[in-house]
């Protein structure tokens, strides 16, 4: 299989809705024809369909973002950081880990950016239930795509891509060997969700705190080497 290089960080207009929209490309399509045909007969139904069409292209949004430094552990989704912790027994890493958990909510840009660069070492879509995705143990009931990182110095970062109650499907684009470049879109939770990190305690240093919102790709979480800060 060829391996794939997925470093574009920003896309075309429109080009999450094309990459990663599956059946909601025709459906934009539909709403919008339906618009136009409406229009003559009825104006309310008309200006219905074509505020639909455009509310489900700006929830496709992909604002520019700036290239982040290549040794820099960037946020992969925009939304608010609820949950910074150490935990044990992590299902992708051994012994102590750090927790780096964003609540998405419907308002938030649905891109989903690498947060390192590095190669994908493996994907596995978990099925699962459709719970609130603001609850902290939501990442082992829910479905949801787990996903293992290789960074330059050869750690492993795991990444969750959580559905939820509205978002009732997480898409990955890489494959697994494939190459990323930090910041990339690589994917999106289609209406809001909760995407979690997992880091080796000893890797990088944590600069970000419970309570911040931060901007996938731009918001730098923290940094290879040393070990994690102390967070409050």
């Amino acid at each position: 299989m060829a391996v794939s290089r997925w470093d574009r960080v920003n896309l075309p207009p429109l080009g999450l809705l094309w990459k990663f929209g599956g059946w909601w490309r025709w459906a934009v399509l539909g709403l919008a024809l339906g618009g136009v045909g409406a229009g003559p007969w009825s104006p309310s139904l008309s200006c219905a369909l074509l505020g639909a069409a455009l509310a489900t292209v700006w929830a496709f949004r992909s604002p520019w973002r700036p290239d982040p430094p290549a040794d820099a552990l960037v946020a992969p989704a925009d939304g608010m950081v609820d949950d910074v912790e150490d935990v044990e027994g992590c299902p992708f890493l051994p012994g102590s880990v750090v927790r780096i958990g964003i609540f998405l909510s419907l308002a938030d840009v649905h891109a989903i950016r690498a947060p390192i660069s590095g190669r994908v070492e493996g994907v596995v879509a978990v099925p699962g239930g459709h719970g609130s995705a603001a609850a902290r143990d939501s990442g082992d009931r829910n479905q949801r795509n787990e996903i293992w990182l290789l960074d330059a110095d050869g750690h492993r970062v795991c990444m969750r891509q959580i559905a939820g109650v509205v978002a009732r499907r997480a898409v990955f684009g890489p494959r697994t060997g494939d190459d990323l470049r930090a910041g990339a879109v690589i994917g999106m939770i289609r209406f809001g969700s909760r995407v979690e990190l997992f880091l080796p305690l000893s890797a990088y240093r944590v600069r970000v705190k419970p309570g911040m919102r931060v901007r996938a790709g731009e918001e730098i979480l923290g940094v290879r080497g040393g070990s994690c800060a102390p967070r409050a």
